[in-house]
């Protein structure tokens, strides 16, 4: 039996059994514990997992680098090896890429050398190769929305156009807005909104046989200054502007083809604006939330509240229902850019000092008293400006 000073001493040189599990089906190898070198390193561990897939006829040598392997290297592509067949792998370790040596890990977190280490792994992400120049764009992109091989973009000459997912040719546009396009949403089923510095929220449709876009509704009487940002959540449409006022609107779906229709609770006047046919419609909530502008929106997981992030340095969760604020979490920066995560209501928030936050905005976690929801975690900086 080990004591605790034994479980952290992990000599480098010795072995350790570890369990190689593949989160891509594609990649299984056997579930029997192998002994690898306790020094082994991401691109060592590649070594291993290409020979367990008969790839090389020989792996699970020790790295000779020495600190971090965050960089990208040369992985198993070592002499004499069909590169044809390798493959480079990441690993993880309790849901945590592996970036040192397995015996730094183990010291780290102290655990016994005679433990069975879980390592799972999945196919090392490449560097996008270019595929030639796309069509040059008149003017600053604002935003990208992607929605059945066609990808949208929002552009500060007013216009919306739709580009081809392969070579990004341009295949349809409209010139929506008079002026900048600021921000851009989809609902996944053919509409489309975008707002403008023209201070309107304005609805376009796209069919789905890929014909001409076309505005289906101009949204009026909600902002007063530029609409900043977007969400979409089945039939309803949030949106903020530049003066931190958010407004909700209603739009009814029918199944399947996008085509936008008013349902009987819609305000929706049968007045066409200055956009062809289309009809205007009206907020149906317009509250000011922020006493600055509104740069990010995105649906909670039960769509029962609307998470936003400001420049006046707050995170919020606006809970639809009742109209007010649930939930209020303070930065030390301007908040640029927000999104959710797929999976709950954890947010990751974007700001002038090039960090990235992660916010944990699940309300129920949390009494009405708790100053400690002002919590964040930040990640190391990623960028070198906004």
């Amino acid at each position: 039996v080990m004591s605790d000073s034994d479980s952290m001493d992990v000599e480098e040189g010795a072995k350790v059994r570890v369990q190689l599990n593949s989160l891509d089906p594609e990649y299984t190898v056997p579930k029997d514990a192998i002994a690898v070198p306790t020094d082994v390193r991401k691109s060592g561990l590649s070594k291993v997992v290409n020979y367990l897939l008969g790839n090389i006829g020989g792996g699970g040598d020790s790295d000779d680098s020495d600190g971090s392997d965050d960089s990208d290297d040369d992985g198993v592509h070592g002499k004499g090896a069909d590169e044809s067949n390798l493959v480079d792998f990441d690993f993880l370790i309790k849901n945590r890429f592996l970036r040192t040596s397995v015996s730094s890990y183990m010291r780290t977190n102290n655990i016994s050398a005679e433990s069975v280490l879980q390592i799972d792994f999945v196919p090392k992400a490449r560097k996008p190769e270019s595929q030639g120049d796309s069509e040059a764009l008149p003017d600053w992109v604002s935003g990208l929305y992607f929605d059945d091989g066609t990808l949208f973009s929002a552009c500060y000459d007013g216009t919306l156009r739709g580009m081809d997912g392969g070579k990004l040719n341009v295949t349809c546009s409209l010139a929506a807005h008079t002026s900048p396009i600021k921000c851009i949403a989809g609902n996944g089923n053919g509409l489309i909104a975008t707002g403008g510095h023209d201070q309107q929220l304005l609805i376009h449709k796209h069919p789905s046989d890929g014909g001409s876009l076309t505005t289906a509704y101009v949204c009026t009487e909600g902002h007063t200054a530029s609409v900043e940002s977007a969400a979409w959540q089945k039939g309803r449409v949030a949106s903020g502007d530049f003066a931190g006022r958010l407004c909700l609107w209603d739009v009814a779906e029918a199944g399947g083809d996008g085509e936008a229709a008013p349902s009987k609770k819609q305000k929706v006047s049968s007045k066409m604006s200055k956009n062809s046919s289309a009809a205007t419609l009206q907020a149906s909530l317009s509250t000011p939330l922020h006493s600055s502008a509104i740069s990010g929106l995105a649906w909670s997981s039960d769509s029962s509240s609307l998470i936003t992030g400001s420049h006046d340095y707050s995170v919020r969760a606006f809970d639809v229902e009742s109209q007010s604020p649930a939930v209020t979490l303070n930065s030390n920066r301007v908040v640029t850019c927000l999104a959710k995560s797929f999976f709950s209501d954890v947010i990751a928030t974007g700001h002038p000092d090039t960090q990235i936050k992660l916010w944990d905005m699940r309300m129920k976690k949390h009494s009405a008293d708790d100053s400690a929801i002002t919590a964040d975690n930040t990640l190391r900086p990623s960028h070198k400006s906004w």
